[in-house]
């Protein structure tokens, strides 16, 4: 079962094949060696259903130098699926590549009313579903494979925006559009779902600071009125 490194409680499991052997401390934890953690618990996935994908697939036999591009289809596990830590973290795919990369998400989350769920897309929202920007993911320009935003301001579901991002010290949480009330609380957590920072604001704009958390991917979450929104923020 895939889980977050950090999470990893039983060590590196092995792997014959030599994938995923770096060391590098840039990476997190160690994949060999001391305190290693391979982000793998001894365990069985759920059942994948595939529709309207064939041999598009062979690409995920380390075959090198192949596309994989595919229109109209899915790969998906009805009934959904829950995480194996508590953090509930989900592993969608795990990647390794040196060439141009990049993809849209497109989320079904259920609700706790029993039979509905929410539609989250990356961009052109149809009917109900709702459009969350962090769902896009593409090669950073820069070299490497990476997350890049393209604006400043990311905005949120609720008509929040949280700015400027990446941010080096602080950054400002706003409430934007013609919003009744201001009081929200808001708690900033690293990719292992560990809280860094928390608070409650009554003000329009409000100013955290952010210059002890670590460089890194954060999720700024606000809730208000039993409504949560999260945006991803990134630390230089």
């Amino acid at each position: 079962m895939g889980v977050l490194k950090s999470e990893d409680t039983d060590g590196s499991i092995g792997n014959l094949q030599g994938i995923l052997a770096n060391t590098d401390p840039q990476m997190g934890l160690p994949i060999t060696g001391a305190n290693s953690a391979d982000g793998l618990m001894p365990g069985f996935g759920s059942t994948l259903t595939i529709l309207g994908i064939s041999n598009e697939l062979d690409i995920f036999d380390q075959t090198v130098g192949s596309s994989f591009v595919v229109t109209n289809s899915a790969l998906n596990i009805f009934g959904g699926v829950q995480g194996v830590t508590p953090s509930n973290h989900v592993l969608l795919g795990q990647f390794t590549t040196n060439g141009d990369f990049g993809f849209n998400l497109n989320l079904q989350l259920l609700t706790p009313v029993p039979g509905e769920s929410e539609l989250y897309v990356a961009s052109t929202p149809t009917g109900t579903e709702l459009t969350d920007p962090t769902l896009t993911y593409y090669t950073n320009p820069n070299g490497g494979v990476g997350i890049e935003e393209t604006v400043a301001e990311v905005a949120l579901s609720i008509d929040y925006t949280v700015y400027p991002n990446p941010t080096s010290e602080s950054f400002a949480i706003r409430q934007t559009g013609n919003m009744t009330q201001s009081n929200f609380d808001y708690t900033v957590t690293d990719l292992s779902g560990k809280t860094v920072v928390s608070g409650h604001s009554n003000a329009k704009t409000t100013q955290v600071d952010a210059t002890n958390l670590q460089t890194g991917i954060y999720l700024v979450t606000m809730t208000q009125d039993g409504i949560v929104s999260t945006s991803k923020l990134i630390k230089n």
